[in-house]
């Protein structure tokens, strides 16, 4: 997954007189606890039982370092830290939650990050103080879509 800061956050968080793509820019959101969509995705997504039921009530911070196009995109869970790192319109290496392997190459459109492989869509973006993502799995039992608004901590 991926995040976008958008101008007026990057404007908000770099000194008067500066450019954002010369700062590293971090930003932190909590997400609050899954839900029902999110379940029906990791169904989709193969991920275990006992996993699924583990992560039904927990919070996940999102943390998103930005350095020009490269970026540190981390979720951190109770128990575990998951990060990706990618550079806009280059092949990157990442990984999923359930640990599956992948390349993808991550794009910005006007304010707004998407991350696409097989059989999954991934978009996010910030909206004043809020991180808006959307996901969408596909699969043998149809589609499903979560979208999760975390504020920013």
């Amino acid at each position: 997954p991926a995040c976008h800061i958008t101008s007026a956050a990057a404007a908000a968080l770099t000194p008067a007189g500066h450019h954002a793509e010369h700062h590293l820019i971090l930003l932190r959101f909590l997400s609050p606890s899954t839900h029902q969509a999110l379940n029906s995705q990791l169904v989709y997504l193969s991920i275990p039982d006992d996993v699924r039921e583990k992560g039904r009530d927990f919070k996940i911070i999102t943390e998103v370092i930005q350095d020009g196009k490269q970026f540190t995109w981390s979720q951190i869970y109770p128990q575990k830290t998951m990060t990706n790192k990618f550079i806009i319109d280059q092949e990157s290496d990442m990984e999923t939650m359930a640990g599956k392997k992948f390349k993808a190459t991550v794009t910005m459109d006007g304010g707004k990050i998407t991350a696409k492989f097989p059989n999954y869509l991934h978009t996010a973006e910030v909206q004043g103080d809020k991180l808006i993502e959307i996901s969408t799995a596909s699969g043998a039992k149809g589609t499903a879509t979560m979208k999760r608004i975390s504020k920013r901590i």
